[in-house]
């Protein structure tokens, strides 16, 4: 583990850890090239005794700074170096300030406000869209869950790029089954994920986001209760799409995340169905801001 004040490539001065897992560690960092500049550096800490599955964890890290490089969307983080020191891997990537879905929702133990959670579902849908419309192939997330979206002021961006894979429709199964539990779709654990698999994910995101339920606990982990069952405040027509969303056959979901980001918008009022809503501010968002800032 990085102490503060180690100093990387003449470059990166580790400020404090903020985030570790059995992957990799996350760091809080000044760049000293750029005016002490806040900046995020991700290690690669996983460790295997054999060796292809190291070459594959590695090849997992490159790929995630590969495809972070060549983005470019205000609803994620932006990757700016990728280097190897004393024969450990980073990556260097924007700061992302705010709080994850996750613990923000520890707030809202009986699920979170339908207006907040439909802005938040449309700009998920919208930076899935970017994915999905990613040349030559749909970029696929595969990990959509509340805890790699975060929260920062008024929009979320998605971060944890380490299992996300381009599609390729000659491929019957993906190379690597991999996913968490309770939030992928049954493709991923037994076939070819597609872009309605990340759909699938939003659906059970939103699900869990208005009810509070976590998908990870239950016994049947494909059949989710109705939400208006568990929160009967949730309007029928919110209900609907999540439950269309979540089809297990992905022919019967939607198809593209722009048809669940039209069916989300919808649902707002009129004077605030536009295409800014994706990413602009909102009275109801700031509630949530408010309370991220009094759970510091």
């Amino acid at each position: 583990m990085l102490n503060s004040g180690d100093i990387l490539s003449n470059r990166y001065e580790v400020s404090r850890i903020i985030g570790q897992g059995g992957m990799s560690n996350v760091y809080l960092c000044k760049d000293l090239h750029l005016e002490n500049k806040t900046c995020v550096l991700k290690e690669l800490i996983a460790r295997f005794t054999d060796p292809a599955e190291q070459a594959i964890a590695l090849n997992q890290f490159k790929q995630e700074a590969f495809i972070l490089a060549k983005l470019e969307h205000p609803n994620l983080p932006r990757v700016s170096d990728y280097f190897t020191y004393s024969g450990r891997t980073f990556l260097v990537m924007d700061y992302v300030e705010g709080k994850d879905l996750g613990k923000i929702l520890q707030s809202y133990p009986g699920g979170m406000p339908e207006k907040i959670v439909i802005e938040y579902g449309i700009q998920i849908a919208t930076v899935l869209y970017y994915l999905h419309m990613q040349k030559p192939a749909p970029l696929i997330f595969r990990d959509l869950k509340p805890s790699n979206i975060m929260v920062c002021g008024n929009h979320i961006k998605l971060i944890d790029f380490g299992i996300a894979r381009f599609f390729s429709p000659a491929k019957k199964e993906d190379t690597l089954r991999i996913g968490s539990p309770g939030y992928s779709p049954p493709e991923q654990y037994g076939g070819q994920t597609d872009p309605r698999s990340d759909i699938y994910a939003l659906g059970v995101v939103l699900h869990q986001l208005l009810t509070g339920m976590d998908p990870t606990s239950t016994q049947t982990p494909f059949h989710l209760p109705p939400v208006r069952n568990i929160n009967p405040s949730i309007s029928p027509q919110m209900e609907q799409i999540i439950i269309k969303a979540t089809q297990l056959d992905p022919s019967r979901r939607y198809q593209s995340a722009r048809d669940i980001k039209r069916d989300l918008q919808s649902l707002l009022p009129a004077t605030e169905n536009t295409t800014n809503t994706a990413v602009g501010a909102t009275a109801s968002a700031k509630q949530v801001l408010t309370k991220i800032k009094q759970s510091h």
